[in-house]
């Protein structure tokens, strides 16, 4: 979390289109997507996630894929894959 919580802080603007969901739950250890433990980045405001990720103990960023999309998942996760590495590599092309 050290390692990255600034760049995954500073990269608000990019994930909140990507439909990347963020943990906004207190247990880390919780899977479920209901509001009371995941939100989609674009859902938080950008200093309300900066300080979500600031004040928790960990980061946990996650991809929903509907079942009717399954077909398609190894693609899709491939691509937030790629993103989320890009991202921590600080080599996403806005940048």
């Amino acid at each position: 979390k050290t390692q990255y919580e600034e760049k995954i802080a500073a990269a608000w603007s990019e994930l909140k289109t990507t439909g990347i969901y963020y943990c906004v739950n207190e247990g880390e250890w919780e899977h479920h997507f209901e509001k009371s433990n995941y939100l989609p980045v674009g859902e938080l405001a950008e200093a309300a996630f900066k300080k979500e990720i600031a004040s928790r103990s960990f980061i946990k960023l996650a991809q929903k894929i509907p079942l009717q999309e399954w077909d398609d998942a190894e693609n899709s996760l491939g691509r937030k894959f790629s993103l989320l590495v890009a991202l921590l590599e600080d080599q996403l092309p806005s940048r």
